[in-house]
């Protein structure tokens, strides 16, 4: 191809025809500016398309993350309702302190010591936000 271009060029210029030596060289000037532009396109549609993978990537480890959350709430949460109905039958026995031997106070007083942290999983927006791709994800 190149060989077939510098015959032309050369057959141009020994002829001396310099108005359609000229008119050739723009083409080839617009066509290799064409070349350009055609493969920035394709080189733009790649990244966006790597970044779109990225983003959907992101949001399934953030939703995954919260998924957890709402697991470890929800466990949480029932133990905290044990835990209420725990109190409520310590309450009991101490307002009524003759009708409840010494084991059920030991049993109902232990539990009131005890609390869960509730500590959410934030690995995957921990891991974004350093990476520095955070604007990646769109609305």
């Amino acid at each position: 191809m190149i060989k077939f271009f510098r015959k032309i060029r050369q057959k141009l210029l020994t002829e001396n025809k310099i108005s359609k030596y000229l008119i050739y060289a723009m083409g080839e000037i617009v066509l290799v500016v064409i070349g350009i532009l055609i493969s920035l396109q394709i080189n733009n549609y790649n990244e966006d398309r790597k970044e779109r993978r990225l983003e959907r990537d992101f949001l399934k480890k953030i939703s995954l993350n919260l998924q957890d959350v709402l697991d470890q709430y929800s466990k949480i949460l029932s133990s905290e309702n044990q835990r209420r109905n725990q109190i409520d039958s310590f309450l009991l026995i101490i307002r009524n302190p003759f009708n409840f031997k010494t084991s059920d106070l030991d049993r109902f007083y232990k539990p009131l010591w005890f609390f869960q942290r509730f500590t959410p999983n934030r690995n995957a927006l921990n891991i974004i936000i350093s990476s520095g791709k955070i604007n990646i994800i769109q609305k």
